[in-house]
């Protein structure tokens, strides 16, 4: 009987400290532990075992594609990097015309792991044939996905008040 009770005694130790298998998780950045698998649920912006990477991360680079402007397909590249907090992003879009590059240097925001948004944002615009800068106002979104990006950015020209949409397509 005293062995018995010494086994069951045994046997619910183990059971009632495995039942928190997060004790050896180590889950960062916010992330929550379900305590039945041990797996850690990353906060927004994070991903990883242990929620130690950031998405973003994940997204930098340089995409290249085309840029879908009216009737007009302009290559286009757009290159991604970290900007401020864990959810900012730079973005340097250079889009390309028969008379030339014009590079966009913008700032956006994650709304979650895989979309986007340019708040409006002043920048250069050049009209083709005339070569004389106007500024517009740029904002956008879109979605960055494994090695692709896609993204909507509307300019809207301050002088004459032209609303402009270029649809954005690329991959690294």
């Amino acid at each position: 009987m005293r062995k018995m009770m010494i086994a069951m005694f045994i046997a619910s130790i183990g059971l009632f400290t495995s039942c928190d298998k997060c004790k050896k998780a180590d889950c960062q950045n916010g992330a929550t532990c379900e305590k039945k698998v041990g797996d850690c649920e990353c906060a927004t912006f994070y991903e990883g075992d242990k929620c130690e990477n950031e998405v973003r991360a994940a997204f930098s680079g340089t995409y290249s594609g085309t840029a879908k402007l009216g009737t007009s397909t302009l290559p286009t590249s757009i290159a991604v990097s970290n900007g401020s907090g864990v959810s900012g992003l730079t973005f340097t879009a250079t889009i390309t015309t028969p008379s030339g590059s014009t590079i966009y240097n913008v700032t956006g925001t994650l709304t979650d792991n895989t979309n986007f948004t340019i708040p409006a944002q002043s920048v250069p615009f050049t009209l083709s044939p005339d070569p004389r800068d106007v500024s517009a106002m740029m904002s956008g979104s879109g979605t960055l996905t494994g090695s692709s990006a896609n993204a909507t950015l509307n300019f809207k020209l301050n002088a004459s008040q032209i609303n402009l949409t270029a649809q954005f397509s690329g991959s690294k």
